[in-house]
């Protein structure tokens, strides 16, 4: 036998101890996942009520194209017929409350107009109407905004919302959802039902409309990455990382030097001021001016996300603009035009 040095000891000793500690490592993963699996298999054999809301084989008759959704959201004009042509029947999307049953019934999504609609029918557990007591009690939470619904978006408005009752009772709805600036992915995941106490969680059918878009030149500008009209409404979405940065250092700053009077929404920092139109006759469309809403806006959606770097800003116009006749795009005074590349 070779006489080893204590370096030599101390490795092979070293390496003896890993060895051990991988091997128990090893058969404590093993039990582990022996548990896990039972555990798995005990939860899944149990009636689990809140599994059963979040496990949802969601689908849409894909013959059933058009209805009456935008009408029953109380849309009007060119929107409403838009959502009324393309909207689709759902099935399978519901969540059980503690006495009521949500069902998405109807459901569009555009996501190049970042426009989403939703008729949900509303019933007792049993799948029967609502009683009289019931049905009031929604409408005066919806009323007060104590009963939402959303779509996981950073920023997203309500442009419009309605309530039926009818032969069942629903509630239509159409919201604006901010733009990510990144290419549109198509589908929506889930929707949630919040009525102050609870979140209900609906899936969505992989289902979306296209509009016809016209893109707008930005290369020329740093902080402008995203210039888009569609059909009803126009996009745009700025990079703020340097802004943020620097207001975040100016947030530290003034905080050490004035302390308990220091309040951060004293702070901030502006993108735009000024965005208009100018059309192929060569007339403008105001839009926005510093602060102050062009008369031919119906709803405007301004965001701020700051992990992803970008703030947002959409509107949503009325029918007397035809956005396909627009020629440029005027951003403090900067002329963005038609890339005819895209």
């Amino acid at each position: 036998m070779i006489p080893m040095t204590g370096v030599q000891f101390e490795r092979l000793f070293n390496m003896i101890k890993r060895q051990r500690i991988v091997k128990e490592t090893k058969r404590k993963i093993e039990i582990l996942f022996i548990v896990a699996c039972a555990f798995s298999c005990i939860t899944a054999c149990q009636n689990n009520s809140s599994n059963q809301e979040t496990v949802q084989t969601v689908s849409y008759d894909r013959a059933s194209g058009g209805g009456n959704l935008g009408t029953a959201a109380s849309c009007e004009g060119v929107l409403e017929k838009m959502i009324n042509d393309s909207c689709v029947k759902v099935t399978g999307a519901n969540a059980s409350a503690e006495d009521v049953i949500y069902t998405l019934d109807s459901y569009y999504y555009n996501p190049d107009e970042n426009i989403v609609a939703y008729g949900i029918k509303v019933t007792d557990l049993e799948g029967n109407r609502l009683s009289t007591e019931k049905k009031a009690e929604i409408e005066k939470n919806m009323s007060k905004d104590t009963m939402t619904i959303s779509f996981g978006s950073y920023n997203e408005i309500t442009m419009y919302e309605s309530i039926s009752d009818d032969s069942d009772f629903y509630i239509s709805g159409v919201d604006l959802l901010a733009d990510n600036g990144k290419d549109t992915s198509g589908k929506l995941n889930s929707m949630v039902i919040n009525n102050g106490d609870h979140e209900y969680e609906l899936s969505l059918p992989d289902y979306s409309v296209k509009s016809k878009v016209v893109n707008y030149k930005v290369f020329t500008s740093e902080e402008l990455k995203k210039c888009v009209t569609g059909e009803k409404t126009l996009t745009l979405v700025f990079n703020t990382k340097h802004e943020q940065s620097e207001l975040d250092d100016e947030l530290e700053q003034k905080k050490k030097e004035l302390g308990d009077t220091f309040n951060e929404e004293d702070y901030g920092y502006i993108m735009y001021s000024s965005i208009q139109l100018k059309m192929n006759d060569g007339s403008l469309v105001d839009i926005l001016n510093d602060k102050e809403v062009g008369t031919h806006v119906k709803k405007q959606l301004s965001g701020i996300s700051v992990g992803l770097g970008l703030e947002s800003y959409q509107v949503v116009l009325d029918d007397s603009v035809d956005l396909y006749q627009v020629n440029s795009v005027l951003v403090d005074g900067v002329e963005h035009k038609v890339d005819k590349t895209e």
